[in-house]
Order: C-alpha cells, then sequence, then structure tokens
C-alpha cells in the first residue's frame, strides 16, 4: 500500500505493509534483519492509547502516529527498549525503519524538516543502529 504523507502543502508517498490483525501487530520490526525490514502501518478499529516495544529491534525506528488520517506526532524509538509510550488516543501508526530508503526521501522534503527534525542528525546508521 502506498501511504500519502502530508506537511504544510508537501506530501510524499511511503510504500508501507498495513498490519490489521494483533497476531501480526505483536511482532512488528522485531527481530527483522536491518536489509530486509520494511515500513510497517498498524492499524486499530477504535481509536487507543498505544505503547510500542524495541526490545528485539536490532535497528532504530521512527514512529509515526495518527488520528483520522492526521499527523498527531511522532518518535524516534531507539533500539532495545521496553516501552515506548505515547499518550493520545491513535487509530494508526506508522513504523519506519531509520536504515530504509524512505528515511532518505523524508529528510529531503524541506517542508517536513520540523516534523523530521532529529532524522538529519542521525546521519546514516549501520545495521546495529550506530551512528556511522
Amino acid at each position: 500500500m502506498n501511504l500519502n504523507l502530508r506537511y504544510k502543502n508537501k506530501s510524499i508517498k511511503i510504500n508501507c505493509k498495513v498490519l490489521k490483525e494483533s497476531s501480526s501487530q505483536g511482532l512488528g520490526l522485531m527481530f527483522q534483519p536491518y536489509n530486509k525490514a520494511k515500513n510497517l502501518l498498524f492499524t486499530f478499529e477504535k481509536p487507543r492509547k498505544v505503547s510500542i516495544t524495541t526490545f528485539f529491534c536490532f535497528f532504530p525506528i521512527l514512529v509515526i502516529y495518527f488520528k483520522d488520517k492526521k499527523i498527531l506526532g511522532y518518535k524516534i524509538a531507539k533500539t532495545f527498549r521496553w516501552t515506548i509510550p505515547f499518550k493520545k488516543k491513535i487509530d494508526s501508526f506508522l513504523e519506519v525503519p531509520l536504515t530504509s530508503r524512505e528515511t532518505e526521501k523524508l529528510t529531503k522534503i524541506r517542508g517536513l524538516s520540523n516534523l523530521f527534525k532529529a532524522i538529519p542528525r542521525l546521519g546514516k546508521v549501520s545495521r546495529r543502529g550506530r551512528k556511522v
């Protein structure tokens, strides 16, 4: 599925896999090798508060939270964290591996620089989540 992100009259298409079932949502990007990791969109029937874990995720990820197709916030999730909560109710969120080509797309759009201001500081990230 292609997801259109819009921010300040700029848009970007991100290719992602949609996860609707709780069994597939439980694993997310955990145990995925960095070179095969794909963008994942988690959707819920009703808005809810969520907390994610990156305990077995071997690279940092960008998590973008949505409600009614509007961006509510984002977090850079570092590796091996037990819990990363988001306080507002959301109906979907997107996990973008910071080793992917999609990250390069996000950093090239100047209109998104305020929203994704932490990405350019990370620079290139190795497969272990360390700065290169």
